[in-house]
C-alpha cells in the first residue's frame, strides 16, 4: 500500500495529477490512509493512456490550473486596483453617481441663472416690446430644456465624441 505521492513518483506524475485521476475515477480509490495499490494504479494508468491513444477514452478537459499564470493575473489585478485607488486619492477619478449628482446640480444652477435673464434684460432695456421679450423668454426656455436633458453618456466618451467641443443647438 502507498500514498498518493508514492504513486505519483512511481508513475512519474505530480501529486495534483494523481489526485485528479483519482477524482475522475481513472485510478482505483484508496482503501484508507496510504491505501493505494501501486500495481493497480500503474495498470489503470496504462489502460487509461492506451484508451487515450486509441481514442476509446475521451481527452480530459484542461482543467489543470496554471498556478504561475494565476499568480501573474492576480498580481496584475492587484496592481490595477492599487493604481485606481491612488488615482482616486489624487482626485483623478470619481464615482459615477457623484458625477451624475454634480451634473444635475450644475444644470439646475444654469437653468436658474438662465431664468433670470429676461428680467435683467427688461430692467436694462425697458423700451423692448412684449414681442421682443417673449422671443428672449422662448430662447431662454430652449436653453433651459437643453440643460435639463443633460446626462452622462459614457458611450460617447469612449468614442472620443465627448472631447469635441459641443455647443447649444442653433435656434
Amino acid at each position: 500500500m502507498a500514498t498518493q505521492d508514492q504513486v505519483a513518483a512511481h508513475i512519474d506524475l505530480s501529486g495534483r495529477q494523481v489526485r485528479d485521476l483519482l477524482r475522475r475515477g481513472i485510478l482505483p480509490a484508496s482503501k484508507g490512509r496510504g491505501g493505494l495499490d501501486v500495481n493497480a494504479c500503474r495498470h489503470a494508468y496504462i489502460r487509461y493512456l492506451r484508451g487515450l491513444r486509441t481514442k476509446q477514452v475521451a481527452q480530459p478537459d484542461s482543467t489543470d490550473i496554471d498556478v504561475d499564470r494565476e499568480r501573474v493575473l492576480n498580481l496584475r489585478a492587484d496592481t490595477r486596483l492599487k493604481e485606481l485607488k491612488e488615482a482616486q486619492l489624487r482626485k483623478e477619478l470619481a464615482p459615477v453617481d457623484l458625477l451624475q449628482w454634480v451634473l444635475h446640480k450644475t444644470c439646475a444652477q444654469i437653468s436658474e441663472a438662465l431664468g433670470r435673464i429676461p428680467q435683467r434684460v427688461k430692467k436694462r432695456v425697458p423700451r423692448l416690446s412684449k414681442t421682443e421679450m417673449e422671443i428672449v423668454r422662448r430662447e431662454v426656455v430652449k436653453c433651459q430644456k437643453v440643460a435639463a436633458e443633460a446626462k452622462l453618456d459614457f458611450d460617447e466618451y469612449e468614442h472620443g465624441e465627448a472631447l469635441q467641443s459641443r455647443s447649444i443647438p442653433p435656434i
